[in-house]
């Protein structure tokens, strides 16, 4: 088990609709200490990732320069890799996104990340939520 129910079960959806400028989140413990240290070991090779650097952002911002890498069913990657995105597509985690945004399933379209920053290597994760 990767996700942390306990976590997710104590997110407050009003209090997250309430935020401004937008709705966010930063959830401490969103992931299991265990679920956790099974991904850092087994990240996937840096050779399956593509390098975005470079690239022009809007309103002058500076470029998210980054290693990423685009899940596909089909990718090569460890076992672990593959039983996270799995909890991330389940029943489960959709009814909580579901409650949090307070639409329907078919409204909500989700986009899985995994980054490398370029400075340290260290991962960073993101599942970006964008709500229709």
């Amino acid at each position: 088990m990767y996700l942390n129910e306990k976590c997710l079960a104590n997110v407050d959806p009003e209090l997250f609709r309430s935020c401004r400028p937008y709705p966010w989140l930063s959830l401490c413990g969103f992931l299991t200490d265990e679920g956790f240290h099974r991904l850092v070991e087994s990240l996937p090779d840096i050779t399956l990732f593509e390098r975005q650097y470079g690239q022009q952002r809007a309103y002058g911002q500076a470029s998210h320069d980054r290693y990423a890498l685009q899940y596909r069913s089909c990718l090569e990657i460890a076992q672990p890799w593959k039983d996270f995105v799995s909890e991330l597509q389940s029943e489960a985690y959709w009814s909580f996104l579901r409650k949090l945004f307070a639409t329907p399933g078919e409204a909500i379209a989700a986009h899985l990340s995994l980054a490398l920053c370029h400075t340290c290597g260290q991962a960073a994760y993101a599942n970006r939520t964008h709500h229709d």
